[in-house]
């Protein structure tokens, strides 16, 4: 088996355990998050940090028996929690897992805790879900953390890079001429309109996570997520795309973005709205994850997000199909969907 040939880390301490979490460890799991991270989450408005933790481990019921803990004697002392959903790969649809929150508690640290978190349970996750997605950083823990992934000789991987584009609100240029033969307007949810929408822009993207009401409104109409603004270009009964925008203490968020490729005026009436709203709370930069060959780049580029402030690098491992089929995903020239929003760094 691969797995066997995969580099170990040393065992943690005698008398700890790394197991998967069970429904009565939630309580465990949110003091590990809050005594990591202090400021966890970070919400605006009033959420119990209980009901976001809810939230984020409900992102499909396939990944609900799949988050971990780590225990010692003095009980929960780490854990690392996954997303699932749904992705579009050229004709076929997968289930794809990512990471998210990972911690293990200031104290406990340095016990190889978060390593074997990484490590436990490879096999059984890979055979239940169709694609794992990553994260490529450089910082010093994920160096390290690299002799123990799955040997590239021993599956394939693509990789993706994604700007992360700035405007600058102060020397951004309005947008004169308003939207015409439809409107900009807020919406609270997602419904069967955006799943119109999904079934008739899917055929530009050969990868995009699937925008279907049930995922859009889990990620975004549900309070305990964060507070999000979600607006939309509507022509008659239709939707022609959608926009999600979020505001933070001094960085505004384009965090989704969705619209018929042949409707660049829609897009670039979403965007001047949020902008516009970006202005009215007083923000003065504003991000948007986006590829180089994006086909709403040049729209970017038109509202003023002109700069990368970093990039963000994307690791796609097939894992249920042929590698070969996912092929494109090499080629940065092929169309793909994938946002701020699709990660829970925003």
């Amino acid at each position: 088996m691969v797995y066997d040939r995969i580099p170990k880390p040393p065992d943690v301490p005698e008398g700890w355990d790394v197991r998967f979490a069970q429904p009565e460890d939630e309580d465990g799991i949110l003091r590990v998050l809050s005594e990591a991270f202090p400021r966890w989450p970070k919400l605006e408005g009033f959420v119990p940090s209980i009901e976001h933790l809810r939230w984020k481990m409900a992102s499909h019921k396939r990944v609900e028996r799949f988050h971990m803990v780590v225990t010692s004697p003095e009980g929960i002392v780490g854990t690392r929690l996954l997303w699932a959903f749904e992705a579009q790969v050229g004709d076929n649809v997968y289930l794809v897992r990512e990471a998210v929150d990972g911690a293990v508690k200031p104290a406990f640290q340095r016990n190889y805790a978060m390593s074997a978190l990484r490590m436990f349970g490879r096999e059984a996750l890979d055979l239940n879900f169709d694609m794992h997605l990553g994260y490529g950083s450089d910082a010093p823990g994920m160096r390290k953390m690299r002799k123990y992934r799955v040997p590239e000789s021993e599956s394939t991987h693509y990789q993706r890079s994604l700007d992360v584009l700035v405007c600058d609100l102060e020397s951004a240029s309005r947008r004169l001429d308003g939207a015409e033969g439809y409107e900009i307007r807020p919406v609270e949810v997602f419904d069967e309109r955006v799943d119109d929408l999904w079934s008739r822009a899917r055929s530009h993207f050969l990868f995009g996570v699937v925008r279907s009401s049930t995922y859009l409104n889990w990620r975004y109409a549900d309070p305990r997520a964060g507070d999000y603004q979600i607006l939309a270009a509507q022509e008659g009964k239709q939707w022609l795309g959608y926009l999600v925008l979020r505001a933070s203490e001094k960085t505004g968020y384009i965090v989704d973005l969705l619209a018929l490729p042949n409707r660049m005026d829609a897009v670039e009436s979403l965007l001047s709205a949020a902008l516009d709203r970006f202005r009215a709370v007083g923000q003065r930069n504003v991000e948007c994850w986006s590829e180089t060959h994006s086909v709403y780049r040049w729209a970017l580029d038109n509202a003023g997000f002109r700069q990368p402030r970093r990039s963000i690098g994307l690791t796609f491992r097939p894992l249920s199909f042929p590698a070969q089929d996912a092929a494109f995903l090499g080629d940065p020239t092929a169309s793909i969907l994938f946002t701020a929003g699709d990660t829970d760094l925003v």
